[in-house]
């Protein structure tokens, strides 16, 4: 008997406005894992715990950042002009300058760094006065310097100072654990190629300036005047970065929607210092037709969950607040694509922003555009939750997280289309009987099984299969020349299913 695996990735038939309209193959809230045999096979994504509710508590719905601080043990996150530590009740007094793209945290010294490019501007925050907001004042700092420079996306802290680039490729840096002091001298310029500054990162110990079609690396040299960088001379690429905030740093691993000479964006993945393209052709199509086309914007991050890491790309546009479109995901230990969508209400495709660095006491936690302060649920329980577990700051009994067992959650929906197929000729055949291949079920757990002849965007209303009962079948599934398939599952337990049987004859 025929069997059809449902491991894919993502082909695209159709899309428009930063939406793919029809796919030939894709998953939907699926992750695929191996068996020792070899054998792939398709489960829920982890679930997502939103333990901060934004819309709950403030009507602000601009989530830009978030970062755990270590030295005073508590959460910092950005929604719109209002920093708050902890939660939505801690407001600290002072606010940034109202924006929508992302903002970025630094630890220099016994200090906080906020730097927001959006608003050209930069404040810290003391451990000794953790709920005080303070502007960077100094002189030197490029956004008050005379005339002012612009501030490019992200910054790096090393070897106790705080570096930023500015967008004409000036890299400057403030003094030893100081970032409230900044030298007029103390600059050096990105100019391997003429373009402009786009992202600062680090990379391996160094400091990556990307540009929007160079990509340029530093090394702390010591120097006793001016900048402590020096340029490496001996490695750089001719390709950049878009001015979205499509970064994503996973270690020294970083993840990043590039802008190719040819004019096409791809996605490539720097690892110690040399690049990978990462997204397939069917990905570089949508992502430039949403961005040149529709003038739409990307917005991506990630985090890492039981031993694989996921970078999560969602197309959008800003109207007052961030509008997602569809956020693309992609599995860094397969390297297979697919889309999330969350399933709490009014929670649209999986907008993440921010996350936070994961330490060996607590777990990590994100921001969504919308503001909602998120972590991942790795427990194998296939629903999202809405406050169902409480973060412990003080006094905590694992410095974690623990389960509220009143709350309950929504069933996380699982869509996968592997793909037409023909069984090897274009003849008319009949499908006679259908069969899933899965790992049987306690309890009733029932998929729905569609199909659509010839094309894909024709699927019928589909049948049901109880996977608790492996002889289960679907009969009597009429003639076809090519035939896909869409399987959907939302029940309450975490499944595992490889592929579907089908009994064909002519």
């Amino acid at each position: 008997m025929p069997r059809i695996p449902v491991t894919t990735t993502l082909s695209i038939d159709n899309f428009s406005g930063g939406v793919v309209n029809v796919a030939s193959s894709s998953s939907t809230n699926a992750i695929f894992n191996q068996y020792a045999d070899g054998r792939y096979f398709a489960t829920q994504r982890p679930s997502v715990n939103i333990f901060e509710d934004a819309s709950a508590t403030v009507a602000d719905a601009k989530g830009r950042g978030v970062y755990y601080w270590d030295k005073v043990s508590a959460l910092y996150f950005v929604n719109d002009d209002t920093v708050y530590k902890g939660n939505y009740s801690a407001p600290l007094g002072v606010a940034l300058s109202s924006g929508t793209d992302k903002i970025y945290f630094f630890e220099v010294g016994d200090n906080l760094v906020i730097i927001d490019p959006e608003n050209n501007e930069g404040w810290y925050i003391t451990s000794g006065a953790s709920t005080t907001l303070v502007s960077i004042t100094s002189t030197g700092f490029p956004p008050n310097q005379t005339p002012a420079l612009t501030l490019c996306k992200g910054g790096a802290s090393l070897n106790g100072k705080l570096f930023v680039m500015a967008t004409n490729g000036e890299i400057w840096e403030s003094d030893l654990e100081d970032p409230t002091t900044w030298g007029l001298l103390n600059f050096i310029s990105a100019e391997i190629s003429p373009d402009n500054g786009v992202f600062l990162t680090k990379h391996n110990e160094h400091i990556a300036a990307f540009g929007t079609r160079s990509l340029e690396f530093f090394y702390d040299a010591a120097n006793p005047t001016g900048s402590s960088l020096s340029p490496r001379t001996d490695i750089s690429h001719d390709i950049g970065t878009v001015n979205f905030d499509t970064i994503w740093q996973d270690g020294e691993s970083i993840y990043f929607v590039n802008l190719n000479p040819a004019g096409d964006l791809n996605i490539n993945l720097l690892n110690n210092f040399q690049l990978q393209k990462i997204s397939t052709s069917d990905v570089d199509t949508f992502i430039t037709s949403s961005v040149i086309t529709d003038s739409l914007e990307l917005v991506a991050d990630g985090f890492s969950t039981a031993g694989r890491s996921f970078y999560i790309l969602t197309t959008n546009y800003v109207s007052g607040t961030i509008q997602p479109l569809s956020s693309l995901v992609l599995d860094t230990s397969n390297g297979v694509w697919g889309f999330w969508e969350l399933m709490q209400t009014g929670i649209d495709d999986c907008p993440v922003v921010g996350w936070t660095q994961s330490t060996s006491t607590r777990a990590g936690n994100g921001i969504l555009s919308n503001g909602d302060i998120i972590t991942i649920a790795d427990d194998k329980n296939p629903q999202d939750l809405t406050e169902a577990q409480i973060y412990v700051e003080a006094g905590y009994v694992d410095a974690n997280y623990i389960s509220d067992t009143g709350q309950s959650g929504d069933n996380i929906e699982m869509v996968l289309i592997p793909g037409p197929v023909d069984y090897g000729n274009r003849n008319y055949k009949y499908a006679d009987n259908l069969k899933l291949v899965a790992i049987p079920e306690a309890s009733t757990q029932e998929m729905t099984v569609q199909w659509s002849d010839e094309g894909n965007d024709n699927y019928n209303t589909g049948r049901t299969l109880d996977l608790s009962n492996h002889n289960n079948k679907l009969t009597r599934l009429g003639r076809f020349r090519q035939r896909n398939h869409k399987l959907t599952f939302s029940g309450d337990e975490q499944i595992e299913v490889e592929a579907i049987e089908v009994d064909v004859s002519e």
